[in-house]
C-alpha cells in the first residue's frame, strides 16, 4: 500500500511531533522516510527520483524567511502515533520503471515498423490501381 502526497509545489514539508512519545515517533518517522518513501519530482517532459535534504529540529516554532515575507508553523497538536505504526519495506517490493520503459520504447518500436510496412503497402496498392485504371 502507498500513500502518495502531492505537495503542490510546496518546497518543504513541516510535521509537528509531540513530545509525549517523542522517543518513539521520531525514530519511527525518520525509518519510515529513509527506508519507505521515495521522493519523486515529476514535470511535464521528466519524471524521476530525487534524494531530499532532511534534518529534525526540536522547537516549538519554525520560521521561514525569503525576501518578501515570513511565515510562522507553530505546533497544532499532540496526537501520538502508536507502535507498530510503520513498517520498513523490503526492496523486493520497491519496483523500477525502467523495465516498463524498455518494454513501452520496445512496442513503439514494433508499431512503427508496422506501420512503415502498412504505409508501403498502400502505395503499392495505390500504384496498382493507378496502373489499372490507366490501362482500362
Amino acid at each position: 500500500m502507498f500513500a502518495l502526497i502531492s505537495t503542490n509545489g510546496a518546497t518543504h514539508i513541516a510535521i509537528s511531533i509531540p513530545l509525549e512519545g517523542a522517543e518513539k515517533t521520531i525514530p519511527a518517522l525518520v525509518g519510515m522516510l529513509e527506508n519507505n518513501a521515495t521522493f519523486i519530482n515529476q514535470s511535464y517532459s521528466t519524471i524521476r527520483t530525487v534524494k531530499p535534504q532532511m534534518s529534525i529540529e526540536l522547537k516549538d516554532s519554525i520560521s521561514m524567511v525569503n525576501s518578501d515575507e515570513e511565515l510562522l508553523i507553530i505546533k497544532k497538536n499532540n496526537h501520538i502515533i502508536s507502535e507498530p505504526f510503520f513498517e520498513i519495506d523490503s526492496p523486493a517490493v520497491l519496483i523500477s520503471n525502467k523495465k516498463g520503459i524498455e518494454k513501452r520504447d520496445s512496442e513503439i518500436k514494433r508499431l512503427n515498423t508496422e506501420l512503415a510496412h502498412v504505409k508501403q503497402q498502400l502505395d503499392d496498392l495505390r500504384n496498382a490501381i493507378e496502373e489499372a485504371a490507366s490501362e482500362a
